[in-house]
């Protein structure tokens, strides 16, 4: 089982993951987007197994994504694959809508990169901004 884990509150962030694909920030005053990014397995696989958190400072504005891997992992027509990279890009270009138009726009980039393929595994998104 993936499970990631986030508490959000005045201006900060702790996150948790197991198993689950890095989780995407962008901040306005910066011209890209970065990642956060944790080693942890999948949770259950081994007795004793740690799990750490990361704390991020936010400031209104910044914008967050986390995602199961079923987007980086989508393969079009031709089976390549859709890939980490080009989801950094893609959330860059539409990180400074709002929320509900970032999940559009991921879910159409998805959709054109299928290019009428059939997907193998679920693509969720959970955006949050902080105000």
């Amino acid at each position: 089982m993936a499970l990631t884990v986030a508490r959000l509150e005045d201006g900060a962030a702790v996150i948790a993951s197991a198993g689950m694909p890095p989780v995407l920030v962008h901040r306005p005053a910066e011209p890209s987007v970065s990642e956060v990014t944790f080693e942890a397995l999948p949770l259950g696989r081994l007795v004793g197994d740690t799990y750490e958190e990361r704390g991020l400072k936010l400031t209104s504005g910044d914008t967050l994504l986390f995602m199961t891997d079923g987007l980086p992992e989508l393969q079009n027509v031709d089976g390549e694959i859709l890939g980490y990279e080009r989801v950094l890009e893609i959330f860059h270009r539409c990180a400074q809508d709002d929320p509900e138009s970032i999940v559009a726009y991921l879910e159409n980039e998805a959709y054109d990169w299928l290019g009428g393929r059939a997907a193998d595994d679920d693509f969720t998104f959970v955006v949050v901004r902080v105000v």
